[in-house]
């Protein structure tokens, strides 16, 4: 199930990121580094909302969705890059 959360989140962000850069007509929305971010910064807010509220479970619960958010940050830190190289040389293919 978490894994279907995964894919379902990238693909929002991969036709986030389509329409966005379609509308200003360049690349100005890396989807690989905000879908890597979000599961980072959500995960965080989760732990700190957790211990605020004193939530028992916490250890458990925050250590049952660390191998996610390691796969997710990592796919964003391994294609961010690689999606910025490749949109720099569509849009210089294009203004040549």
């Amino acid at each position: 199930m978490q894994l279907a959360g995964l894919i379902f989140w990238l693909a929002g962000f991969l036709l986030i990121g389509k329409i966005i850069n379609f509308l200003f007509k360049r690349p100005v929305f890396n989807p690989w580094a905000w879908f890597g971010g979000t599961y980072v910064v959500l995960y965080v807010l989760g732990i700190l909302a957790g211990a605020v509220n004193g939530n028992p479970n916490l250890a458990y619960l925050a250590g049952y969705q660390l191998p996610l958010v390691i796969v997710a940050a990592s796919l964003g830190i391994w294609r961010a890059p690689k999606w910025r190289e490749a949109e720099d040389r569509k849009q210089s293919e294009q203004n040549a």
